[in-house]
């Protein structure tokens, strides 16, 4: 990504063919790919860099982590679930699988179902992060009275939209 940014788009792909035609087994330039892709808005392309990579090394449940941020980013909300599902059955990433999968939910406005996935984090992990609430993929969780309802629970307040302004 930052050799895109100083070479720019079409001078990074270009490094990164010159790069598989010297090293045609290296996975590391997958793990560019998938970056590079990503950052550009090419989910598929690097959905495919993911699997390349995945055959490479063996298979790895932890990339369906990555594989269901992609699906998330192309509103592909079921496969990205199931796939975030396989990766806590593998014991796989499981802290940032369920982070991934409570942005599912407040996507599909399950509210109830984002605040029991934020729940199961700080039982299972002992994490407790007062300002997630601020990330985009949580705005639409603001606000609910499930989200007022599971801060009340844990003993804090849910922070007021007005507490933000001067």
């Amino acid at each position: 990504v930052g050799l895109a940014k100083s070479l720019g788009v079409d001078e990074c792909l270009l490094a990164m063919q010159e790069f598989r035609q010297r090293f045609l087994a290296d996975p590391a330039l997958d793990l560019a790919a998938i970056d590079f892709h990503t950052s550009n808005g090419e989910f598929d392309k690097a959905l495919e860099a993911i699997d390349r990579l995945d055959a490479a090394i063996g298979g790895d449940p932890a990339l369906n982590v990555i594989r269901a941020s992609l699906k998330i980013g192309q509103k592909d909300l079921d496969a990205a679930r199931a796939l975030l599902n396989e990766a806590i059955s593998r014991e796989a990433a499981v802290e940032h699988a369920l982070w991934e999968l409570a942005v599912v939910s407040v996507a599909e406005e399950k509210f109830g179902e984002a605040v029991e996935r934020l729940s199961d984090i700080e039982r299972r992990f002992g994490i407790r992060r007062p300002n997630f609430i601020e990330a985009p993929e949580f705005a639409a969780l603001a606000g609910t009275a499930e989200y007022e309802q599971w801060q009340q629970s844990r003993g804090q307040a849910a922070p007021s939209p007005d507490a933000a302004s001067p």
